[in-house]
């Protein structure tokens, strides 16, 4: 075991979407038993109060794309700490495939870069942003839970049917349906979405251009209102089959109160909304994912699940 002073310190900001803790906290786990590391998890936006708590060695961001950010880390840099970019997105659609890789930010700051696969490393060293160096393929962290050893840890069948309501039956078959409907949660907020999307630069790709904008919100209403309607749909054209509903955690789940409670009493033991779960033991335990523009048909795909793509609109 190495003396406390010569210890390495790591402060690793976790985002907003908690999917991505577990992952996190694995990797804590994974660094502190070489006896050489001391991890310390902080949420985004805590960073700097941490940064002067801790004085770590090595700061670990997941994106920079607000230029608050930057500043942040060529700040970190005449401290003498380093910088490492591990990103909680892979490959995103292609629209916004030069955004992920950092076409609107300055990246002179970042000592590595761990890509989750060949293409965006290539877009990545292709735009000039960093040296190929500096930029390395590390695979998907956040998937390390399907696969052993942590893959022991997945729930069965009946044990999530259980916890969430469900008739506890493992042959019934189970419909999961993975929401991304963010932007039609703030269809009463227009304000704070544009004023996010121009922090984050989204603002510069087309088809998120302030002109454009009224026009994704609306499609993304009326897409969740036919996403909606197709629950209750399958729910009565196949009284086999049980629906389980998980909203993106960035979505607003106070609007589907009333749905839920309704679609409950209709169907007891059929419909069950879930908020608070890890994707992969909901992945683990249904037969047929729903989804829309999401990495959870890459999870299902792994697991040997057929996927649906909607686009409702």
């Amino acid at each position: 075991m190495a003396k406390r002073n010569s210890l390495k310190r790591v402060l690793i900001i976790t985002d907003h979407k908690w999917r991505d803790l577990a992952g996190y906290v694995y990797l804590k786990l994974l660094l502190e038993k070489t006896g050489l590391i001391r991890v310390r998890l902080c949420r985004l936006g805590e960073e700097k109060f941490w940064v002067l708590h801790e004085r770590p060695d090595l700061v670990v961001y997941n994106h920079l794309y607000e230029d608050t950010k930057v500043e942040f880390t060529y700040w970190l840099k005449k401290q003498g700490v380093a910088v490492i970019i591990l990103p909680t997105e892979g490959i995103p659609f292609k629209k916004v495939q030069e955004l992920a890789a950092g076409k609107f930010t300055d990246l002179g700051a970042v000592d590595l870069y761990l890509s989750w696969n060949e293409p965006m490393a290539a877009k990545i060293v292709e735009l000039k942003k960093l040296p190929p160096e500096k930029v390395k393929v590390i695979g998907v962290p956040r998937f390390d839970f399907y696969f052993p050893p942590l893959a022991a840890l997945l729930p069965a069948k009946q044990q999530m049917q259980e916890k969430y309501g469900l008739e506890a039956d493992p042959a019934r078959p189970v419909i999961l349906y993975a929401t991304n409907f963010t932007i039609a949660g703030f269809e009463n907020n227009k304000s704070f979405l544009y004023q996010d999307w121009q922090k984050l630069k989204l603002t510069r790709v087309d088809g998120y251009k302030p002109g454009q904008i009224e026009d994704l919100l609306r499609k993304d209403v009326l897409s969740r209102k036919l996403t909606l309607d197709s629950v209750g749909r399958l729910l009565e054209d196949f009284p086999r089959l049980q629906v389980i509903y998980k909203p993106h955690p960035s979505e607003n789940h106070l609007f589907y109160q009333p749905l839920v409670k309704r679609l409950q009493a209709k169907y007891p033991r059929r419909f069950a909304f879930v908020t608070q779960e890890y994707i992969w033991n909901l992945l683990h335990v249904c037969d047929v994912l729903l989804q829309r523009t999401c990495t959870t048909a890459t999870e299902a795909w792994i697991f040997g699940k057929p996927t649906l793509e909607l686009h409702l609109h």
